[in-house]
């Protein structure tokens, strides 16, 4: 859609930047060597808290070498969850969703992806043998499933593995908004959640063989539990909590440098007055900034989600 201002006053500032700020704040050129580590600590404490910025979810395509997380070296050699899914040419020149089976570290080399798809469950239910040659692509201790096309408009980060009911969520993963399972076509349904205990209590009765997809979902031991314990591979997409990272270089830029830039900042201010240059009044100083800041985010993000204008209360 048509933006108020060009790409050239979109604000892009950097994490060189950011520390420059910091020092002249502190009027303290001396305290450089202090500014990258204080500010990534400013982070790390605001990662936890949800922000307007830090919403995310799990539907953006990645191929071999960016998965299980965005952001990958495309090196290979990286660890890849159960159920992770990539989409990759195969050797047939076609694109396919993969579905990786087995948890563990990928070659250090791109595998011939091949176009074979996954062999259906046996009339038992049992789990097929895979040999090589049997529809999976063998990758390091990774075995990727080739579970159909890829279709942009379903694919997630997520698929569900059969007769396999706990999953490891995103690596930026904090906090669960919304999981979303699709099995009929685009369908996507939310799925309800439950505590872990109720679904243990239902876990002692098991379909053989299982002939449904999952539709509840608990949060344990940081993983993800599904029951019942889906049949085939469902697309799940996650929305959540996101934590964006954390700059390292100096042209870094992301959201902690440019949206809440003067949050992190005063914070990494009031820390480095306390633990460094033992100045309690410029750090209390710093932290009723830091107040100030939050609570402008925190009233953006209620803008953001008011279902009809701004509530009275937050005026």
């Amino acid at each position: 859609m048509p933006q108020q201002w060009t790409t050239a006053q979109a604000d892009n500032r950097n994490f060189g930047t950011m520390q420059q700020r910091l020092l002249d704040d502190l009027n303290r050129p001396d305290m450089s060597q202090f500014a990258p580590t204080y500010i990534q600590d400013a982070i790390r404490y605001f990662q936890r808290k949800p922000f307007f910025f830090s919403e995310s979810d799990n539907t953006i395509d990645v191929s071999w070498g960016n998965a299980p997380a965005p952001g990958g070296t495309g090196t290979g050699s990286l660890y890849y969850t159960q159920g992770a899914t990539i989409v990759e040419v195969a050797s047939d020149n076609n694109q396919y969703q993969f579905v990786n089976l087995i948890a563990g570290t990928g070659g250090a080399t791109r595998p011939t992806f091949t176009p074979n798809l996954y062999p259906p469950p046996s009339a038992s239910g049992a789990p097929p043998v895979f040999v090589p040659g049997t529809g999976t692509t063998i990758d390091g201790q990774c075995l990727w499933a080739t579970v159909g096309p890829a279709n942009p408009s379903i694919t997630t980060q997520l698929t569900t593995v059969p007769y396999q009911n706990q999953y490891v969520p995103p690596l930026d993963y904090v906090a669960p908004k919304l999981v979303e399972v699709t099995w009929s076509g685009n369908l996507r349904i939310a799925m309800q959640k439950v505590t872990y205990l109720q679904l243990r209590e239902w876990d002692v009765v098991r379909y053989s063989p299982p002939t449904t997809y999952p539709t509840w979902w608990a949060w344990f031991q940081q993983q993800i539990y599904f029951w019942p314990y889906p049949v085939g591979f469902y697309p799940i997409t996650l929305s959540y909590t996101t934590a964006p990272g954390l700059p390292k270089n100096t042209q870094d830029t992301n959201f902690w440098t440019t949206q809440a830039e003067a949050l992190i900042r005063y914070e990494a201010a009031a820390r480095i007055c306390v633990a460094v240059i033992n100045d309690m009044e410029s750090a209390q100083r710093f932290q009723a900034l830091v107040m100030r800041e939050l609570a402008i985010l925190m009233s953006q993000q209620t803008q953001q989600h008011s279902t009809a204008g701004i509530p009275p209360d937050v005026w």
